[in-house]
Order: C-alpha cells, then sequence, then structure tokens
C-alpha cells in the first residue's frame, strides 16, 4: 500500500508456496492501474523491495521489467524506477536484423515474412522501423547502443527479431520492452518457431499414401544434441522422423538418414549440404522408396543432385520437401511440397509483442504446414 506520492513503501502480501516474479507483477499491476501507487512516483530500489518483500533481488528484477515491457513503469539510467505518467499505447515497432540479412538474396523467407510484417503492422496504424545492425560478427554478442537506447527512451514499443541465434537472443531479451523472436533454438516463450513435428508426419504420410514402404532422410539438422544446440527442438526433426517410421511400419537405415551436426549453416551452404548429401545416399547399394528433403535451402541442393544423377522421380524415387509460400524454387519433377506461409509467421511475432504488452500469458506460436500433393 502507497500512503501518498511521497511514501517510499510498497507493501504486498506474497504466498511463498507460489511463484514470486509473477505475484509480484501481478499485485503492482493491480496497484497501479487503480492508482494506489501515484503517478510520477519513484520506486525504491529493488535491493530494498527485496528486503521489504522477503525476496530475492533477481525475482523483484524481472518482475519490475514485466511492468515495463507493459509501459506501467519505467526506467531513467541513474535515476531509478518510476510510475509512468499514463500507460502509453503500442504504436512503433522496430525490427532487427544482423548482418544485412534483409538484403541477402538467399534469405527468401525472411523477406517474405519482413514484407508480411509492414503489412500488418501499418494496416493496424502503427508505425514500424528497420534496425540493421552494421557491427561485425565478433560484437554480435554484445548489445548494440544504438538499439538500447532507443528503447530506454520509448522511440520503439515493441521490438520483433524475425531470425535470431542464440548469441543474439542472450543480449536481445534483455531489453526492456516487448520482444518477440523466431528460429531461437532457445525453448522460451516469446518465440514463433515452426511445427517440425507436424511436417515431419504430413511428409510421411503423404510418402506412404503413395506407396512407399521405406525411406530416407536429409536434414541440416542435428541428430543428436551437441555444444553447439541449446534445447532439444534442435534435433526433434530426427526424432520425430525415426519416431514416426516405427510406428507406421516404415523401414529405414543409417545410411538414408543424413544430418548434419556443423552449427551455423549459410542458406548457400545448406544448398551444397543438401547436394552432398544426396550423392552421398544414392551412392549407397540399396536406396528407399522415398526421401524427405527437411528446409528448401537444402531440397534445392538435393533438387540438382537428382537431375545430376539422372534419378527418376516419382519413377524410381518419391520426393516430399518443404516448401514456403511465396518462394519460388525450381523444381522440375513430380513431388510433394510441404508449404508454410509467411503471413502466419508474421501473425505470430505481432501477437507475442501484443499479448506481453497487455500483460496476457505468452506462449509459442508454433506455425504449422500443409500438403501440396505431388506435382511438377
Amino acid at each position: 500500500m502507497v500512503k501518498n506520492k511521497n511514501t517510499k513503501t510498497v507493501d504486498l502480501t506474497l504466498d511463498r508456496s507460489r511463484n514470486l516474479p509473477e505475484q509480484i507483477t501481478g499485485q503492482m499491476r493491480a496497484l497501479l492501474s487503480s492508482g494506489r501507487i501515484p503517478v510520477g512516483m519513484r520506486l525504491p530500489s529493488t535491493e530494498a523491495l527485496a528486503r521489504q518483500w522477503e525476496t530475492h533481488v533477481p525475482y523483484v528484477h524481472a518482475a519490475l521489467k514485466a511492468l515495463v515491457v507493459e509501459g506501467w513503469l519505467e526506467r531513467r539510467h541513474g535515476s531509478g524506477t518510476f510510475v509512468c505518467e499514463k500507460r502509453r499505447k503500442l504504436r512503433t515497432v522496430g525490427i532487427y536484423y544482423s548482418g544485412g540479412m534483409l538484403a541477402d538474396a538467399e534469405r527468401r523467407f525472411l523477406r517474405s515474412v519482413h514484407q508480411a510484417l509492414i503489412a500488418i503492422i501499418e494496416g493496424s496504424g502503427r508505425r514500424w522501423s528497420l534496425w540493421d545492425d552494421p557491427r561485425p560478427y565478433g560484437q554480435y554478442g554484445e548489445a548494440w547502443s544504438e538499439l538500447e537506447s532507443a528503447v530506454q527512451t520509448r522511440e520503439l514499443d515493441a521490438l520483433i527479431v524475425p531470425s535470431c541465434d542464440f548469441q543474439h537472443y542472450q543480449w536481445l531479451s534483455r531489453l526492456p520492452a516487448p520482444t518477440a523472436f523466431m528460429t531461437t533454438n532457445t525453448a522460451v516463450p516469446n518465440r514463433v518457431d515452426t511445427d517440425h513435428d507436424q511436417m515431419v508426419r504430413l511428409a510421411i504420410d503423404s510418402l506412404v499414401a503413395e506407396g512407399c514402404r521405406s525411406l530416407g532422410l536429409i536434414s541440416a539438422t542435428p541428430a543428436r544434441l551437441g555444444p553447439d544446440n541449446h534445447s532439444e527442438r534442435d534435433t526433434e526433426v530426427y526424432r520425430t522422423f525415426m519416431a514416426f517410421c516405427r510406428e507406421k511400419h516404415i523401414r529405414t537405415l543409417p545410411a538414408w538418414t543424413i544430418t548434419s551436426d556443423a552449427p551455423g549453416l549459410t542458406h548457400a551452404s545448406c544448398e551444397r549440404w543438401g547436394y552432398d548429401a544426396f550423392q552421398r545416399l544414392w551412392t549407397e547399394r540399396k536406396h528407399p522408396d522415398g526421401l524427405i528433403a527437411i528446409m528448401d535451402a537444402e531440397a534445392l541442393g538435393v533438387t540438382m543432385a537428382i537431375l545430376e544423377r539422372g534419378v527418376r522421380v516419382p519413377g524410381e524415387l518419391r520426393v516430399a520437401m518443404h516448401k514456403n509460400e511465396g518462394v519460388d524454387l525450381p523444381c522440375p519433377f513430380t513431388a510433394t511440397h510441404i508449404v508454410n506461409h509467411p503471413a502466419e509467421a508474421a501473425r505470430g511475432l505481432i501477437e507475442i509483442v501484443e499479448r506481453q504488452f497487455d500483460g496476457r500469458t505468452m506462449s509459442p506460436v508454433m506455425i504449422g504446414f500443409e500438403i501440396k500433393a505431388a506435382e511438377q
């Protein structure tokens, strides 16, 4: 309870058997929205609040950060944390990329997501700004001061990161603003992710329906966790493939399941990797009836190798491969495509920052796939 504008105490009643940061955030939000904590008040330090509430400083920091993200509080560098004059609206969304990736001709899907984001943001009457990090690779693990300043001064109300690795996530996730990530390889609630489990199952079902009884897999994702993998999500494609083949009584061999343990493959290197993987598969004495190529970049390499080898598709082999809707990749033979949509990813990213801004519970948004029947 706050007695008056100059009082430096905020009394909360905490249940030690429940999640303390969530309780602090919820009770503080109620006090702020009711006006019982006066506008303009500077809160005590996190250390002082932790002592008063008999809890830990990191819990207080996490709880107050959530309220900063929602616009109830404002942190002023060197001055402290203050109650905002009025809760701001979500008006300006920043879109962050690193290394000039948006201009990279290979990033076809990313550019499609970007265009969909702009259409949704502008359609809602909001503004957007592009933040293209120009720093060299060696600095990617450090915070970008220009972006930090834009968040601190409320030039940005939220930040969307359509392509993010673990190195970037470590500092971007600390910014006091609603944030949404895609492809973080990290099990965090504010991410958009592709439903790899559904993708693999759709591919297997489609090939089985075409009469395949033995299957191979070419996937640049790893088969097992290693030092550069941060979540079991990294290995989901292989695990789902093997489990579903067992469930469907589909034959597969180790030589037919080719995965990569090399982290950080670029789109160009994925294409080459897919090409080499198929060449390796086709040197085996026995071949599967069907093949799944995961992700469009490696699928393009697989396509080139199939043509070079003169493999008859669907005569000698049936193929199911990933395709991003709106990204025109050549496929000169009859194949089944497992398709996802850039606009769906963009809507998920916007939904995540809106939920954070409104103080609603966050959960990952999974992007699904659909089958486009075998076609040339």
